[in-house]
């Protein structure tokens, strides 16, 4: 919510929760930290389901959540975002 061109104390709280840790404050699971570490080393998602043991639906499905948890538009931009706050 914007307020006379100003976020609302709230907004803004949740703005800074979502960009300062979204990987180590539990934004995202343990599997999903595993998939995303792995899209950042290049791997595929066959590959990622191999190494994980599952399924490539699964894989594409734990993208998918990490996309939305993050807000970014895509898989690249999930590990960019990754990268810049040091968790990649």
């Amino acid at each position: 919510m914007i307020t006379h061109g100003k976020e609302t104390t709230s907004a803004a709280a949740e703005k800074r929760q979502v960009q300062e840790a979204p990987l180590t404050g539990g934004l995202l699971s343990e599997r999903e930290r595993a998939v995303l570490a792995a899209l950042g080393r290049g791997f595929s998602t066959k590959e990622i389901a191999a190494q994980l043991g599952i399924d490539d639906a699964t894989v594409r499905a734990f993208v998918a959540r990490i996309v939305l948890k993050l807000r970014v538009p895509d898989r690249d931009a999930a590990v960019k975002r990754a990268r810049r706050l040091g968790v990649l």
